[in-house]
């Protein structure tokens, strides 16, 4: 339950429910044959010709271990099993993929050209809305995502007998910005993403 508050702490005010339709969708889990000891990527319930040799082949169905986030310009990998959910449209939308206890937010704010200052107006949003039942420690961190280093900022927030780690990041995309948030995530979900993240072209 506290995972789940602490992701509704992070919908600015200007989030209404229901995304649009094309960005609400969750991505399908990758599945391939291999057949004859090739990977052929394939969709469940699409057709698919195989050129095999004379006699009985033996193919085999398996299922990728991720699925592919590719929303708002970018694409990364995250686990197969996370949840995933999708709020706002309009100026700002907000996908949420839970890997318990771990978290990776994406919020992607149109028509906003300073990063820099959404971030800023996010860590304090959040610390704002923490509020004085928990302690809030602030420091500077850094993420590599396609070679190049990210600033962010890092987040330690202590409720009771629990603290949690948020590190967001912000960047340009255009004429929009792009908030990533990474809560409680362990070293091989956050090597998964950096692997396989790709910026908005």
């Amino acid at each position: 339950m506290l995972y789940a508050r602490l992701a509704l702490l992070l919908v600015a005010p200007v989030l209404v429910s229901g995304a649009p339709l094309q960005d609400a969708k969750e991505p399908p889990l990758v599945m391939y044959l291999e057949a004859d000891g090739k990977k052929i990527p394939v969709e469940v319930d699409k057709p698919i010709d195989l050129e095999t040799k004379a006699g009985k082949t033996s193919v085999t169905l398996r299922m990728e271990p991720y699925r592919v986030f590719s929303y708002a310009g970018l694409t990364f990998n995250y686990p197969r099993g996370a949840s995933f959910k999708s709020q706002g449209e309009g100026p700002m939308t907000l996908w949420t993929l839970t890997d318990s206890p771990a978290m990776i937010m994406v919020q992607h704010f149109k028509n906003q050209p300073d990063a820099k200052l959404i971030l800023k107006q996010m860590v304090e949003q959040m610390t704002a809305q923490y509020g004085k039942s928990a302690e809030v420690k602030q420091s500077e961190t850094s993420l590599e995502l396609q070679k190049k280093p990210l600033k962010g900022v890092r987040l330690e927030v202590g409720f009771a007998q629990q603290t949690i780690h948020q590190n967001l990041f912000s960047f340009a995309s255009g004429k929009d910005v792009i908030v990533l948030i990474l809560q409680d995530a362990p070293d091989e979900l956050q090597k998964m993403m950096q692997d396989t993240f790709r910026f908005p072209k």
